[in-house]
């Protein structure tokens, strides 16, 4: 998926004008995705009381520990929310051309899916707790860094080592979430992407509304320190049922 968003974006920075983009481009996506949507989601039948799915949205209250990783994901959405505001900045900020910035998006695109891979290197020797919660308030930290910091190159820096800790986050992430109810597996990744949509419009809000108000310094200290805040919830309050061994070289 991210590169895929790495073309658009290099597609989007040679339009001249943001009508264009959303006409020519973004317009078309959005409509073969909805008929792509028709044609391929299943239609949902009826459920009963005691549907599967029901029992399974009950346990995930019933869990301490999963309830905890649905607030983490309620209040996380700073990877989400990078991509529209980071851009954003670098044009008014350090006066970046269309094109650079759009150069710059892909390869933040780029450096978060190539460390999607490393994920599957690191998870089994710390565990997905662990890996979870170091990328999560990294990331809340770098995303204050990046906007705060009246440096070009640090700014670029810390954006790409965000992309990366976010690549790496996504499996570790969606992997303690799931191992927290294993046998209602599907209840529990529906509860915690609902949750984890409301989120980054949550995030955005707050963006939009300290952005507004006190400008980039503000508002990166404001949905960064959600970020971290989230991961500190999952280090202190969630569970994590698969534990592995560090592995000694």
């Amino acid at each position: 998926v991210m590169i895929f968003f790495a073309f658009g974006y290099l597609l989007v920075g040679r339009f001249s004008d943001w009508r264009d983009a959303f006409l020519y481009f973004a317009l078309p996506l959005m409509g073969l995705s909805f008929l792509l949507s028709i044609m391929s989601v299943p239609r949902i039948q009826s459920i009963k009381v005691d549907d599967p799915i029901l029992i399974g949205v009950r346990k995930v209250w019933e869990n301490r520990s999963a309830l905890w990783c649905v607030l983490s994901s309620s209040i996380y959405g700073v990877w989400i929310i990078c991509g529209g505001y980071i851009p954003s900045m670098f044009r008014e900020v350090f006066g970046l051309s269309v094109s650079s910035v759009a150069i710059l998006s892909a390869v933040f695109a780029l450096s978060n899916a190539a460390s999607s891979f490393i994920g599957g290197k690191i998870i089994p020797r710390f565990g997905n707790k662990r890996v979870t919660t170091f990328c999560t308030v990294g990331i809340g930290v770098l995303f204050i860094i990046t906007l705060s910091v009246r440096n070009m190159w640090v700014s670029i820096t810390s954006s790409i080592v965000l992309c990366v800790l976010a690549g790496v986050n996504m499996p570790a992430a969606s992997g303690l979430s799931l191992s927290q109810l294993p046998e209602y597996k599907s209840s529990m990744m529906s509860i915690n992407s609902a949750t984890a949509r409301f989120g980054s419009s949550l995030n955005f809000a707050v963006m939009g509304y300290l952005l507004h108000k006190f400008g980039w310094s503000v508002a990166s200290f404001g949905v960064g320190g959600l970020g971290i805040l989230s991961g500190l919830i999952v280090l202190f309050f969630v569970d994590d049922p698969l534990k592995y061994k560090t592995k000694i070289s």
